[in-house]
């Protein structure tokens, strides 16, 4: 997920180490690969 999905998702990791269970969580930067950029210049024509 995005650092911004990752915001979202807070409850349920609460509830991850409340209840011991075991997981792995990757957050990927969004702005390393471009796609905000691009979703932007898409969305308003690069103004």
């Amino acid at each position: 997920m995005g650092y911004g999905g990752f915001n979202v998702a807070l409850g349920d990791l609460e509830t991850a180490i409340r209840e011991p269970i075991p997981l792995t969580i990757i957050i990927l930067n969004d702005a390393s690969f471009g796609y905000v950029k691009s979703l932007q210049h898409a969305i308003f024509q690069g103004r």
